[in-house]
């Protein structure tokens, strides 16, 4: 029997440059899908980065890329094998704030 579950990791934050999402611990599952959607009229892109962590406290970059769109588009991006804990790390261009709903859905 397989398990899963979804869980919202930000909903309409301003984001900024280096910001980070909520941690999710995640150890249980062996696959997970990040999705993203700005929730406003973002006429400008940027892209996050796929985080992982032994504990929680301590980030490493995972090496997957997930673009994030100009206004409300939907992006994904897919991961496994992946350490315990899991978060986006959000980078946008220099002075720009935008709000997004990032969930991720996990299988194991």
């Amino acid at each position: 029997m397989l398990n899963a579950t979804v869980a919202t990791l930000t909903r309409g934050e301003p984001f900024s440059s280096g910001d980070v999402t909520e941690p999710y611990e995640a150890g249980w599952a062996s696959e997970a899908v990040f999705f993203a959607r700005g929730l406003d009229a973002g006429e400008t892109g940027g892209s996050a980065f796929v985080q992982i962590s032994p504990d929680g406290i301590r980030w490493c970059d995972e090496g997957t890329e997930l673009a994030l769109g100009a206004g409300n588009r939907l992006t994904f991006a897919r991961i496994r094998e992946f350490g315990h804990f899991l978060r986006l790390r959000i980078e946008l261009p220099e002075g720009l704030s935008r709000s997004f709903l990032v969930t991720i859905a996990l299988k194991s």
